[in-house]
């Protein structure tokens, strides 16, 4: 007699099967998106800029100053920024010259921050000698950034009146505007210092105001205030907090003040105010649409007709026009490609197409690329 075969599992139909490669085929794809470290799409390139920066000198020991670089968009790998500190009128004596590597890290969400640091070392001294400067220089990039401005410019401060009691003091900064924020608060703060000139013998105040240059308060910084910096015993370093508002939106730069007021008994104030500057690193758009209203009895709107128009309509479909003028019933343009196109009236060959025929559409001008400006009279 012939063994029964083994049947362990029921047949599945070709239904369930089916059925259960989708759920597999979902449940593959669930993981892939779920799976940690995928790194997140920035919303464009990530240019970096160095800003400028200023310290008060001091009169002993070194201090440091971070002098920005930022980042317009978050890098998605490793990257680095090589740069080179230099020597400006201050020299060797005044300040630690070197070269280094600035690393942006991808964090858990594959993306790094968009803000670093270049720290450089100051040497105090006694020394009446004016205000000195140092260059730092964007000299490289790898992982993806590119470098947008290479220069920065970092003003030693000199402190040294002649004899007396400390002498406090607010410096300039500079700050890349940025396109996305770096804190939860949506702001790009920036430390402004306030500097004592040797350490404070025992508490000191100075009020210190924040107020709109030609900045915004609510659209280019967060807001305007007054607060009093306190100097415990040995102290000679404060900050001043101003909430920079990222946008991509190209404009001016534009500038917050900070004024140092009413000093304790015994403080004097050297430097009052400071300028922070916020420096615009959106690049105005170089193309656009075209748009045409109006009358139209001989085809100067460019519609491809002669029919009149009350309200806006788009000239084609093209997004690469630079410059228009309008003449008397013609139309002359260029695009970005530097070609010349020309429609409407042309009985007297105001068109350049070598004859009299009135065009109701765009029409290229000879083949030169080289045009810059043109006015239709």
């Amino acid at each position: 007699m012939t063994a029964p075969h083994d049947h362990p599992h029921p047949r599945r139909s070709r239904a369930t099967r089916r059925v259960a490669l989708a759920l597999t085929a979902l449940l593959v794809a669930g993981l892939a998106a779920l799976a940690p470290g995928s790194p997140a799409q920035a919303s464009g390139p990530a240019v970096a800029s160095v800003g400028d920066v200023s310290v008060v000198e001091g009169d002993t020991g070194t201090r440091v100053v971070k002098v920005p670089v930022t980042l317009t968009n978050p890098a998605t790998t490793a990257s680095t920024v090589a740069f080179a500190v230099t020597a400006g009128s201050a020299d060797g004596t005044d300040l630690v010259l070197r070269t280094g590597t600035l690393k942006f890290t991808p964090n858990i969400t594959g993306e790094t921050k968009t803000a670093g640091a270049i720290a450089v070392k100051i040497t105090g001294d006694t020394t009446v000698e004016g205000d000195e400067t140092f260059t730092v220089t964007l000299t490289g990039a790898t992982g993806g950034i590119t470098l947008g401005d290479t220069t920065g410019v970092g003003t030693i401060v000199d402190d040294d009146p002649g004899p007396g009691g400390p002498v406090v003091s607010v410096a300039d900064t500079t700050i890349v505007e940025g396109d996305t924020a770096r804190t939860p608060t949506t702001t790009n703060n920036v430390a402004v210092a306030v500097t004592l000139s040797e350490p404070a013998p025992g508490p000191l105040d100075v009020v210190a105001t924040v107020a709109a240059g030609t900045a915004t308060t609510g659209a280019d910084f967060k807001k305007a205030y007054t607060k009093t910096v306190t100097f415990k015993p040995g102290q000679t370093t404060k900050a001043v907090s101003v909430g920079v508002l990222p946008d991509t939106t190209p404009e001016a730069d534009e500038t917050v003040t900070v004024t140092l007021t009413s000093p304790s008994p015994g403080l004097t104030i050297g430097a009052a105010t400071a300028t922070v500057t916020i420096r615009d690193d959106d690049t105005p758009p170089t193309s656009g649409t075209l748009w045409a209203w109006g009358y139209n009895g001989d085809g100067q709107l460019g519609t491809g007709d002669t029919t009149d128009q009350t309200s806006p309509v788009q000239i084609g479909t093209g997004t690469d026009w630079a410059s228009v003028t309008a003449g008397d019933s013609h139309t002359v343009a260029i695009r970005t490609d530097g070609t010349l196109w020309a429609w409407g009236r042309n009985g007297y060959g105001q068109l350049g197409t070598g004859d009299t025929t009135n065009r109701t559409s765009p029409v290229q001008i000879g083949t030169g690329t080289d045009w810059a400006s043109v006015t239709a009279g």
